[in-house]
């Protein structure tokens, strides 16, 4: 394939997941705002977990038909495996910067902890749902990570490529913030700025574990965990108040810190590496 047809057949790409990703997702806010949960839809029920499932999946639906339409093919979509490094690390960091947010919040009174017996049973019912956690993350990941990633990589460079996945992925959750109650109650400037730093951050690591892995799969790994963690082991044994919340949850600075060293991290991996696309 010559470099000119490449660079075509990514910017068609990377246009075309843009496109779908706004219908669908004014499809999904509208349909949020027009009906009540509870609603029967045929056989189903809609709820939130179902009205955030199809949101989710919707982006991976948007990067398959952009792959296939561009390229012919879901062979860049990076859905073969990975070597078992990178799956280690999937799982263990968003672990290991949540404790590294939490404890000292709870040690030194910043936040309150629930104690042991909380935390204990947050972690075995976060264990039970983690394939969920992981499945829904998956969604996302083929989309964000799997067509547009790459593609955007080929077209400005991996690190460039990072920002401005994560920028995008930033913006896509904007009216759940500014509408759709998806906070916790700190002003909403601060919580999209604190959430937008965590997500551009970890959109360049993301990068370099898509790319180093050419997986998608480390990637919808490290989303579910981190989703599953932050949610139900964390938050849960956390009493989130005003002052709590500036630092924890997916809102607050502890995160936005987190992710940007997690950033540099990737970002540097990335210019010393110099992952080849082909």
């Amino acid at each position: 394939m010559t470099h000119s047809k490449n660079l075509r057949q990514s910017q068609k790409a990377c246009t075309l997941f843009l496109l779908q990703v706004v219908l669908y997702s004014g499809i999904s806010y509208f349909a949020r705002w027009r009906l009540p949960y509870g609603a029967r839809l045929g056989p189903l029920t809609w709820t939130f977990a179902l009205a955030d499932g199809i949101q989710a999946w919707s982006v991976g639906v948007a990067g398959l038909v952009a792959i296939v339409a561009a390229k012919g093919s879901i062979r860049d979509l990076g859905l073969q495996g990975a070597a078992a490094k990178y799956f280690a690390i999937a799982c263990a960091l968003p672990i290991a910067y949540c404790a590294a947010i939490y404890l000292p919040c709870w040690l030194s009174g910043f936040a309150s902890f629930k104690g042991p017996r909380t935390l204990f049973y947050a972690t075995v019912a976060t264990i039970v749902r983690l394939p969920w956690h992981v499945a829904m993350a998956s969604g996302e990941e083929i989309g964000w990570r799997g067509a547009l990633t790459p593609n955007l990589a080929t077209l400005i460079g991996s690190g460039r490529a990072g920002l401005a996945c994560g920028l995008a992925w930033a913006t896509w959750h904007y009216a759940d913030i500014l509408f759709f109650d998806y906070s916790v109650g700190t002003p909403w400037a601060y919580a999209i700025g604190c959430f937008t730093v965590s997500l551009v951050g970890m959109s360049v690591f993301l990068t370099w574990l898509r790319l180093a892995g050419r997986s998608v799969w480390p990637p919808a790994l490290f989303h579910g965990v981190h989703n599953a963690v932050i949610y139900g082991v964390f938050d849960r044994s956390t009493e989130t108040d005003s002052k709590a919340a500036l630092l924890t949850t997916e809102f607050g600075a502890g995160l936005a810190l987190a992710a940007a060293v997690l950033g540099v991290a990737g970002w540097r991996e990335l210019q010393r590496t110099k992952i080849s696309l082909e």
